[in-house]
């Protein structure tokens, strides 16, 4: 079998283009980073070309040289940007700036997803499925991104993420370190809560409190068990 042929800078570029433009305008685009304050005026590098550089280009962020990834810029998109200003670029609105665009593709791909028919669903307002993913980083960000598992010196992210099943709409989504706590989350969730929604957590989520406050706002919820945890039924009519 043939190899495929490799693709030329400009054929990436153009299959990019073809991707975005799915769910932004390039306008779209520059409104998100004057929100986020990621572009305050108008300047050598517009919002596209940004996003090109983290997410289509194939660069490696984390170990390519600013002056490799100048060179891109001017190769594929014709920006022509100082190792400087670009370093200048790499700051929290900047992250801001692609969590949000990371934020509403996936509440659009949510959105775009079929809902499941079921007849239990007429009960509930809302079924709130909760969970999280984590994954590793290069050590050297382990002083922003501290991991899990109590090693010294290593690095990880955590992505929450909580849905409505019955719509497809995208509730919460969260970045942070992967030594956040899902029990600490799942707490700050409970706040967000009403009436006749149904939670469904996973033992990571697992807090009494939090399920007695979820029954105070009028709502319900499903987790497993905890081994510690004994369930007891009052008796109302005990015998005297």
């Amino acid at each position: 079998m043939e190899p495929m042929p490799s693709l030329s800078i400009n054929e990436e570029v153009q299959l990019m283009v073809q991707e975005l433009r799915q769910y932004f305008s390039f306008t779209q685009l520059e409104d998100l980073a004057r929100q986020t304050g990621f572009i305050q005026r108008k300047g050598k590098l517009a919002a596209q070309d940004f996003v090109f550089l983290c997410s289509f280009s194939n660069q490696d962020l984390s170990t390519d040289s600013l002056t490799s990834l100048c060179s891109q810029l001017d190769a594929s998109r014709s920006v022509s940007l100082s190792s400087e200003g670009l370093n200048q670029k790499f700051n929290e609105s900047g992250v801001d700036f692609l969590r949000k665009i990371f934020s509403m593709l996936l509440r659009k791909k949510l959105a775009s997803s079929s809902p499941i028919p079921c007849d239990l669903d007429r009960y509930f307002k809302r079924i709130r499925i909760l969970d999280a993913t984590v994954f590793q980083l290069p050590d050297l960000y382990a002083h922003r991104y501290p991991g899990s598992g109590g090693r010294a010196h290593t690095s990880g992210v955590k992505i929450q993420l909580e849905y409505d099943l019955k719509t497809g709409d995208f509730l919460h989504v969260d970045v942070g370190s992967g030594s956040t706590s899902d029990g600490l989350y799942g707490a700050k969730l409970a706040k967000t809560v009403e009436k006749q929604d149904l939670c469904i957590r996973d033992l990571g989520y697992f807090c009494l409190e939090d399920f007695e406050q979820i029954e105070q706002r009028g709502a319900y919820y499903i987790s497993r068990l905890k081994i510690n945890v004994r369930i007891y039924r009052k008796n109302e009519k005990i015998e005297r």
